[in-house]
Formats: C-alpha cells, sequence, structure tokens
C-alpha cells in the first residue's frame, strides 16, 4: 500500500465484532426476537386455558352437570382478563426479563457507527439503532450477584425495552469501552452510572490487580505510606532520597543518591497489597521480582538500565540508573510542531528499542509504549522506561488489561498481547507526535484528513500500525525501518 492509498476514513475497532466497515444494517427492534417469542409465550397461555375449560367441560357434561357449561364459559373467559387486569403489569415485568434474558442469550455486544449489535447464543444477532436508544440503565434488583443483575435498553423509538444479563459485558474493561463508544457515536444516550460500578464488585474471579488497588484505597495506613520525605535513607542506608520526581497509579519514583556507587538514580516505590493477606503480598513482590528480571536481561544503550531491588514490610522498592531529559509529552509541549525529518528519525529509534525487545528470546512485550514513557535527552535520543507491565514472552493470554487506552491495541483489553500490539502504540506515539493529540481510543485512521501537511509516508505508517487485527499491522518493526529507508532512496535518487 503506498501513502496516496490510504483510506479516506475512520475505522472504529471493538473487541466485540470488530469490522473494518462501517455498519449499514438497520434492523428494526419491532422485528426483533423479543416481540415474537412474547406472542408465542401469551398464545401459549391463552391456548392452555382454553384446553383447561375444554377439559371441565367435558367432565361436567360426564358428570350429567351440563347446564353450567355456560357459566363455565363464562368463568374461564372473565377469570383470565380479570386476573391479567390485576397482576398483568408484574408478570408481564417477570416474562419480558425472563424472555429477554433466557430465550435471548446475549454472548457478546459491540457498537459501531450507527448500531448496537447484541450476539446472541445460537440466533441471529440484533441490531439496534443507536438513534432509537434513549436511556441504558441497570434494573432495580435486590441481589448483588453480577449474574443475577440486568440492563434494560429502552428508547421513544423503540417498540419495548430489552434486557440483557449485566455477565454478558464480562469486565469492567469492556464496559468502558463500549461506554467509549456510546460516548463517540450516541452522545443523547443517557448511561446508568451504577452499571460500571456493579461490574466493579468483588467477585470469585476478582484480579489480583483489583485486590491490589482496593487494598491501597482502602489501607488505614496509605496516607502515611505516600511519601518518602527528602534526606531519608533506604536499604540500609544506600540510597540517599533527595526528592520526590512524580506519582503514578501503582506508586512514586524519586531521584535518590546511590552512596556506594556515588551517582544518582531513579528508585520506584509500590505499596504491597499488606492488607489483602499474605498470599497476595508474596505475588506482588514476585511480580516486581518479573520486573526487575525482565531489565536484567536487557543490555540496550536506548533502555534504562536496572541497579537493584528490595522490599520492606509495607512496600517494594525498585531502582534504576537516572536517565536526564524530557518524556515526549514534555518535549511536544515545549517545542510544537516538529520536523518531518526529526519524526522520522524519533521513528527509527522507536523500531531500534522495539526490535530489541521483540528479537529477545523469548520476546519482551513492553505494552506501555507510550510517549510519557520515552525519554529524549540534549542530544535528541530516545530511552524507554518503565517495565511495570512489560511481559517476558513473544505472545502472552489472560493477563488484565493494562495500559494507557488510547495506546491499547483491542486485543490487549482482552488480556492478550503479542509484538504486534506494541506496534500498535508505536503508531500512536507516532501519531502524537505528528498531531499534539492522543489518538482516539480503538480508533484507526488517516491523520492526512484533519492534518493535510504530515508526511504521507508518516500518515501511512500510523495507520497501518493501528490496524485493528495484529495480523493487518506491520508484522515487524524492521518493515518500517525498511518502509523509511525505501522512501528515503527515492528521495536522494531524485
Amino acid at each position: 500500500m503506498i501513502a496516496s492509498q490510504v483510506p479516506n476514513f475512520t475505522i472504529r475497532c471493538f473487541p466485540y465484532g470488530m469490522t473494518n466497515e462501517l455498519d449499514s444494517s438497520m434492523d428494526l427492534i419491532e422485528d426483533s426476537k423479543p416481540s415474537y417469542y412474547r406472542f408465542v409465550f401469551w398464545s401459549a397461555i391463552i391456548g392452555a386455558m382454553m384446553a383447561l375449560g375444554t377439559l371441565l367441560a367435558l367432565l361436567l357434561a360426564a358428570a350429567n352437570l351440563a347446564p353450567l357449561n355456560g357459566l363455565l364459559m363464562v368463568f374461564c373467559l372473565c377469570v383470565p382478563v380479570l386476573f391479567l387486569n390485576l397482576f398483568g403489569q408484574y408478570f408481564k415485568k417477570k416474562i419480558d426479563r425472563y424472555l429477554s434474558t433466557r430465550l435471548l442469550k446475549v454472548v457478546s455486544i459491540s457498537v459501531r457507527e450507527k448500531v448496537l449489535n447484541l450476539y446472541l447464543k445460537g440466533q441471529d444477532p440484533i441490531s439496534i439503532p443507536l438513534s432509537s436508544i434513549t436511556t441504558i440503565e441497570l434494573a432495580q434488583s435486590k441481589s448483588s450477584e453480577l449474574a443475577k443483575q440486568t440492563i434494560v435498553i429502552s428508547g421513544t423509538q423503540t417498540k419495548e425495552p430489552i434486557c440483557i444479563k449485566l455477565s454478558a459485558i464480562h469486565t469492567h474493561e469492556n464496559w468502558m469501552i463500549i461506554s467509549h463508544a456510546l460516548t463517540n457515536f450516541a452522545k443523547h444516550i443517557s448511561i446508568d452510572d451504577g452499571i460500571a460500578k456493579a461490574l466493579t464488585l468483588p467477585s470469585a474471579d476478582t484480579s489480583f490487580t483489583e485486590l491490589w488497588l482496593d487494598s491501597l484505597s482502602s489501607a488505614p495506613e496509605a496516607e502515611s505510606l505516600q511519601e518518602i520525605p527528602d534526606g531519608q535513607t533506604l536499604a540500609a542506608g544506600r540510597y540517599l532520597v533527595e526528592s520526590k520526581l512524580a506519582s503514578g497509579g501503582q506508586g512514586h519514583a524519586y531521584l535518590c543518591y546511590d552512596q556506594t556507587t556515588q551517582e544518582e538514580v531513579v528508585v520506584k516505590a509500590y505499596l504491597l497489597p499488606v492488607y489483602q493477606g499474605k498470599h497476595l503480598k508474596d505475588i506482588a513482590i514476585q511480580q516486581l521480582e518479573a520486573e526487575s528480571m525482565v531489565l536484567q536481561r536487557i543490555n540496550h544503550p536506548q533502555i534504562v538500565q536496572f541497579v537493584d531491588w528490595f522490599s520492606t514490610s509495607s512496600c517494594a522498592f525498585l531502582v534504576l540508573k537516572r536517565i536526564t531529559g524530557k518524556n515526549l509529552r514534555q518535549y511536544h509541549a515545549v517545542r510544537g510542531s516538529l520536523p518531518t525529518a526529526l519524526v522520522q528519525d524519533l521513528t527509527m529509534q522507536m523500531c531500534e528499542i522495539l526490535g530489541y525487545l521483540h528479537s529477545s528470546t523469548p520476546a519482551i512485550v513492553h505494552r506501555d509504549f507510550t510517549p510519557d514513557n520515552l525519554i529524549i535527552d540534549g542530544q535528541q535520543k530516545l530511552t524507554l522506561i518503565d517495565f511495570t507491565i512489560a511481559e517476558p514472552t513473544g505472545a502472552v493470554s489472560g493477563l488484565p488489561p493494562a495500559g494507557k487506552p488510547a495506546y491499547m491495541p483491542p486485543e490487549q483489553f482482552r488480556g492478550e498481547t503479542c509484538v504486534q500490539s506494541d506496534i500498535y502504540a508505536l503508531g500512536g506515539t507516532l501519531q502524537y507526535l505528528l498531531t499534539g493529540c492522543d489518538p482516539v481510543a480503538l480508533e484507526q485512521t488517516n491523520i492526512l484528513l484533519t492534518q493535510p501537511v504530515v508526511s504521507p509516508l508518516l500518515a501511512e505508517i500510523v495507520f497501518k500500525c493501528r490496524a485493528q487485527r495484529p495480523n493487518d499491522r506491520f508484522q515487524s518493526v524492521d518493515e518500517i525501518t525498511a518502509l523509511i529507508h525505501s522512501s528515503m532512496r527515492t528521495s536522494i535518487n531524485e
């Protein structure tokens, strides 16, 4: 594909029902399965009552009580009508809930340009026009169990509400993706905040990460553990704290002086989940040890260098060589629009860094390759930092979603990553350098549509890097490097 062939449209992708074509199907909700099943159900109820009345009439006739047949027929007609008038609404809600959540077994959900799709087990999917939806609410329930919670989708243009099991969304992360899509495509829809809250309730399969974060937020000593005062020493006096550098979701970073090597280092401090039991604390330490092992395997001048790691009763610490400079976000904020030649050179450096990681045995997937984690020095040399969520494997699965949503590919939201996941993030980082804005999460777009002065070659690289399927992206960073070299040779010859 040459740059001029980059499509002139935007592709938005989501973990469920991904497509690179805008969905044009607009099936009306009036023709959907619930109406059909409701008709069948009530027909069966009425038929059963009529059959019961006929049976009673025959029994009365056999008992020589035929004169009562007329009264019996009136009874069989009036009682159902009276019953429905008195209790119809109550049973209608119960039956509707059963029909929608049991007969319509929603196994996944996707949002596209114009429709919300419900994928059903053993049946055709239902496509609901976004324009017809006004509210998405969590139904009232006495139970807090996820499996018993339901979501009600309703609107003024829909014939009937649709109820689906909350468990069809599976995780809080999946709901955030769906909610993000609805915000993008249909800002008029009112979304119940209680849905996200219900999906975060503890369950049997609550991940370690969720428990850790919950522990940090509820720990009675969390406030006192958040900051280490300047002048305090760590690791039996080896590291002297000079100042706090930054705070993040998982801890803090401090500038320290290594009194053994007489060099400045960066110490990252992590709170341990001490209030969730010894088992989780041991797992946290194992994860920190795993990060340190990844870093110890690395020997590259443009990747942060590991120095040491240690732990206390409530904290774990990772010591890294100090890198001077600004991250790419800070650098762009100061410099503004960057020259094409510089962006091209930075792209080559990013490819060099990822090429080294991906060629390791086994391959290392960084999973957080963003402008915030790339430091640029005075010589415009890049250094990659923060291996907190890196994985020392070429293809992993079952990991909790982690990273910055704008730079995470669809498979990473599902807990599945590969080397092409880092290539997706590289494309997002390059898009940031070209536009000064973070990419829209899970979106593949031709940035020439909004930034016509951008290099067509770099726009093509961004577009292909951010393809929704790993197989549609560059399969290695070497392909990106080769494309840039080819363009450079062409320019020289011309």
